[in-house]
C-alpha cells in the first residue's frame, strides 16, 4: 500500500530520521527554504543586505514582509 500525504506543511527539528523521511516525501527540498535562499541572493545582488539587516528602518520592514507575500492565502486577504 502506498501512503499519500494530504499535508501541505511539515515542521520538525533536524534529526536524521525526520530529515530522511521528509526527503522521501519532498525529494526536491522545501519550497519555503529554497525561496528564502533565492530571496536572500536577490537582496544581496541588489546591494540591500545592510538595509535588510538593519532592524531600525522602514526598508527592512518592507523587505522582510515582501518575502511572505506568496505564502498568504488569497481568500483571507481584504480587497476593499
Amino acid at each position: 500500500m502506498e501512503y499519500v500525504s494530504t499535508k501541505t506543511m511539515y515542521c520538525a527539528d533536524f534529526e536524521k530520521a525526520t530529515y530522511s523521511a521528509a526527503e522521501l516525501v519532498w525529494p526536491n527540498g522545501c519550497g519555503f527554504h529554497l525561496g528564502q535562499q533565492s530571496w536572500w541572493r536577490a537582496i544581496q545582488d541588489a546591494g540591500l543586505s545592510s538595509v535588510y539587516k538593519n532592524e531600525d528602518n522602514w526598508e527592512n520592514f518592507v523587505l522582510k514582509r515582501l518575502f511572505w507575500l506568496p505564502f498568504l492565502n488569497e481568500k483571507t486577504l481584504k480587497t476593499d
